[in-house]
Order: structure tokens, then C-alpha cells, then sequence
């Protein structure tokens, strides 16, 4: 966007003719050339900087919510795990009070 707007710019002031007035009065500058050179410079420094403060800022919260949802999946998947491991242990009590009980009959018989 930078570009387009130098471009029109120069474009129009390269197609533009400007002809002086006889009668007008010379006025001098309210401003030098390169104090008002620096200011622009100044300024352009710190809409960078505050663009750049602003992209990493916005990096950083970025960061953190993937790494808040990692956390989050892995103590979902941790639950899952411990809700499964208990399922295995009840059903390895089960297994051996029915072979406890089988073996018990099957001797008693």
C-alpha cells in the first residue's frame, strides 16, 4: 500500500505543470526542509516499532494459548489413560475371582 501510494504520488507530481504567479508574494517556509525531514523519519520510526512491538505481542499470545491447549489435551488424554487403566484392573479382578471360583468348583465336584 506504501508503494501504490508513492506511486501515485510521483505519477502526479510528474504529470502536474506548476506556473508561477508575477504578483505573488514570496512566503518563506514555516518549517526548514530538514526539521520537518527528521520529524516524518521520527514518526515513521515509531509506527515500525510499535508494528513490530505489536506482531510480537501478538506472537506471544498466540504461543501461549497453543501451549495452554496442549497442556489441556494432555490431561485430557491423561484421564483418559488412568479412566482406562482402571477398567483393566477391574476387569483382571474379575478374571481371577472367576477362575478362583471355577478352579473351586471344578476341584469340588
Amino acid at each position: 500500500m506504501g508503494f501504490a501510494v508513492a506511486g501515485m504520488h510521483y505519477t502526479a507530481m510528474q504529470a502536474s505543470i506548476f506556473f508561477p504567479l508575477p504578483d505573488a508574494p514570496l512566503t518563506s517556509m514555516a518549517m526548514s526542509p530538514m526539521f520537518l525531514a527528521a520529524l516524518i523519519t521520527v514518526f515513521i520510526v515509531l509506527i515500525m516499532a510499535i508494528t513490530l512491538v505489536a506482531t510480537f505481542a501478538g506472537r506471544q499470545v498466540e504461543l501461549a494459548q497453543s501451549l495452554e491447549a496442549e497442556v489441556a489435551r494432555g490431561r485430557v488424554l491423561e484421564n483418559d489413560a488412568e479412566h482406562g487403566r482402571r477398567q483393566a484392573e477391574a476387569a483382571n479382578r474379575a478374571k481371577s475371582q472367576f477362575l478362583a471360583t471355577m478352579s473351586h468348583e471344578i476341584r469340588t465336584r
